[in-house]
């Protein structure tokens, strides 16, 4: 009662075996960078790989200051910037520009009405 071995069966063990190893590794990649773009893990400044926590306020109320009475109509990031479009108590009208990490005010610019930027002065009539 010899069995006999096919040569063949050895070598697709190891083909098989490695392939799942293979599968595995590449999934490990696949699931590191989906993190990596999803922003769980970021680099700093001297390349340590950290994860992301809830970033902490530095003046301890966690709050950005409006102006007294204004109304925030829109609001939008960008980077590590935060900017407000306020509608001021006097009707006015402004853009709050803000640290989103530290809570500081960064710059308080009024818009005021006027002729738009590109409007064509050379048409207009007296």
């Amino acid at each position: 009662m010899t069995e006999d071995v096919d040569p063949y069966e050895s070598r697709i063990k190891a083909v098989v075996v490695i392939l799942a190893i293979l599968i595995v590794i590449s999934l490990a990649i696949v699931i590191g960078t989906i993190a990596y773009r999803a922003g769980l893990i970021f680099q700093q400044d001297d390349g340590a790989p950290q994860m992301v926590t809830s970033p902490s306020v530095s003046n301890g109320s966690g709050q950005i200051a409006v102006p007294a009475g204004s109304e925030i109509v829109d609001m939008t990031a960008s980077g590590q910037r935060v900017y407000f479009r306020l509608r001021l108590a006097d009707g006015g009208a402004a853009l709050l520009t803000a640290d989103p990490l530290t809570g500081e005010r960064l710059a308080l610019v009024p818009i005021v009405a006027g002729q738009g930027v590109g409007a064509d002065s050379s048409n207009a009539q007296p």
